[in-house]
């Protein structure tokens, strides 16, 4: 083993301790700042993501099926439940640590990207067992055992598509793998799942993969692509009513990550 790869492996086993101690130190020696830095997680967390925000404008207090691809800890489905009159919630991901190494016809884990993420900007919080998916699915059950608008599917999306009708659902949220090819798979099969004027929808649009993924599909398919930051949205069925610069998104979007990365290393 070379001394390069030596060095690689002991920080990548090491680095979740010396986060924690790192944040342990930050906590007591300022407190304030921590203390800020804890409320704005929370906020972000509790926050409605701007696409459920607009189908809670599209639909109202109409009762809704709808599905999440892509679960972690259910924050997001707490969202939903909160700001939409869900008559049922289907909650997809495959949840389990021990199957990262992985694949089934070559489509990538639910949020394995995370950890590709992490190990490439180091990013504390990306390191956590929430990220890991260590007992999220028991979490997930926990947190949600006693609602039953909820039920909970563990399993690839790309096989679980087949336990639901053609134009059966009211919405998706894909938040799944964010590879260029499992989101434009996952929008391609689950679109079909979703009724006429229904909304297909998703996250992390500072994503480069997942970005031009949706641009892609829409630009083929002609859909009118909103993209919301963070998120990205579209009705079925509906066309392009106006020409849109994608190529302008994509740098802009470009350049945001660029500085996040940088604001991360320094």
């Amino acid at each position: 083993m070379k001394i390069k790869e030596i060095k690689d492996f002991i920080s990548k086993h090491t680095s979740n301790k010396r986060y924690k101690t790192m944040f342990k130190i930050m906590k007591y020696l300022t407190p304030q700042l921590n203390e800020r830095f804890s409320n704005a997680n929370k906020k972000v967390t509790n926050t409605p993501r701007p696409a459920i925000t607009m189908i809670k404008k599209r639909y109202g207090s109409v009762p809704l099926t709808g599905v999440e691809i892509g679960v972690q800890r259910g924050d997001n489905a707490q969202n939903i439940l909160d700001e939409l009159n869900i008559k049922k919630l289907h909650l997809i991901d495959v949840w389990d640590l021990m199957s990262f190494n992985k694949t089934q016809e070559g489509h990538s884990l639910v949020h394995r990207d995370h950890i590709n993420l992490a190990n490439h900007y180091g990013h504390p919080f990306k390191r956590s067992k929430k990220y890991l998916n260590i007992n999220n699915y028991s979490y997930v059950s926990n947190r949600f055992k006693d609602n039953k608008k909820i039920k909970l599917i563990k399993g690839f999306s790309n096989v679980v598509v087949e336990q639901f009708l053609d134009n059966s659902l009211d919405f998706v949220y894909i938040d799944a793998n964010h590879s260029y090819k499992t989101v434009l798979e996952d929008i391609s099969i689950w679109a079909k799942k979703v009724k006429t004027n229904g909304v297909i929808s998703g996250h992390d649009t500072h994503l480069i993969d997942v970005l031009q993924a949706v641009i892609d599909y829409s630009i083929k398919n002609g859909k009118h692509l909103i993209i919301e930051h963070p998120d990205w949205y579209f009705i079925k069925l509906q066309k392009i009513k106006d020409e849109i610069n994608y190529k302008k998104i994509i740098d802009q979007l470009k350049m945001d990550i660029k500085k996040r990365v940088k604001d991360i290393e320094l």
